[in-house]
């Protein structure tokens, strides 16, 4: 019987992902105030202070990434009108984070770190936090 290629031998294993290194978040929403949260994702732990908001902010959105070792921030320059249906969409890639905001280029900022950690203990809440959460 002939050997398989290392290539297709490795094709074959199952897969665990330790982390990401792309991420692509696409979210279509209508906007009924003009501050709240539309997305919140954290680690469970507090040894691991990584979490991802994105969020409304006197009608201009907001993505703020917080990592071990640092803080990206990203804001739409244009406001977002109450009562419309929206779009937006972010595109987190190994060096750099895009958004876009109903199709439209928004905001662009380099980013460092090289993965997103997939764990078990990631919470995620949409539209709003519980008030019995801490962080």
């Amino acid at each position: 019987m002939k050997e398989k290629s290392i290539v297709l031998r490795r094709a074959l294993e199952p897969v665990v992902l330790k982390g990401f290194d792309r991420l692509f978040i696409d979210i279509e929403l209508i906007p009924l105030t003009k501050n709240g949260v539309i997305l919140y994702c954290d680690e469970k732990f507090a040894n691991n202070s990584f979490y991802i908001l994105l969020s409304i902010q006197n009608k201009f959105i907001e993505l703020r990434i917080k990592s071990m070792n640092e803080t990206t921030v990203l804001r739409s320059s244009v406001q977002i009108t109450i009562n419309k249906q929206h779009l937006i969409s972010i595109r987190i890639f190994h060096l750099f984070i895009v958004m876009y905001l109903d199709e439209s280029w928004v905001d662009m900022k380099s980013w460092r770190e090289t993965s997103i950690e997939n764990t078990e203990s990631l919470r995620m809440f949409l539209g709003a936090v519980p008030k019995y959460f801490q962080r």
